[in-house]
């Protein structure tokens, strides 16, 4: 992996953007107002690469790189693709990302937008908009309507004790 691929974000991939977007355009029709979705979507597709990459890792398979993308990956990068995602700083951080989250929701990629929708179709109300509190407490709830986390507990009772 070389080092521009950590972050797609990053200003120091222009060039690769560039050139995918050219290579697009050469096989489809593919329009200038859509170059922002198209490098999006390149872009989530790199980061489920180097996810399935690093899963791959993590299963043990540290020697050598996938064969479907030998030709991609020479052994120096993926030698240090291995070291990289192997540090205890690696798994740190991401371990400390996920714990910052002390109420995490359970809508996933639903979004408060959509919940919002789903509650009031479910509900058949005539209101256009729900309060945010209401829209906290669902997103933390599981299906039965309760939530194992204690944290997001304590957080809604004192919510629902501030209305």
């Amino acid at each position: 992996m070389k080092e521009a691929f950590r972050d797609w974000r990053d200003e120091s991939n222009a060039q690769v953007k560039l050139e995918i977007w050219e290579d697009v355009q050469a096989i489809w029709n593919v329009d200038e107002t859509h170059k922002h979705y198209v490098l999006g979507k390149a872009g989530i597709a790199l980061n489920k690469f180097l996810y399935r990459l690093t899963k791959r890792v993590r299963n043990g398979c540290v020697d050598h790189p996938p064969k479907l993308y030998a030709d991609l990956i020479d052994q120096d990068e993926w030698d240090e693709f291995v070291a990289r995602v192997t540090t205890t700083f690696f798994c740190a951080t991401n371990r400390e990302r996920a714990l910052q989250a002390d109420c995490p929701s359970r809508i996933l990629r639903k979004g408060y937008a959509k919940l919002e929708q789903k509650i009031l179709l479910e509900t058949k109300s005539e209101e256009v908009s729900l309060p945010r509190h209401t829209l906290y407490r669902k997103a933390r709830l599981d299906k039965t309507g309760n939530t194992n986390n204690e944290k997001a507990r304590e957080k809604i009772s004192q919510i629902v004790g501030l209305i």
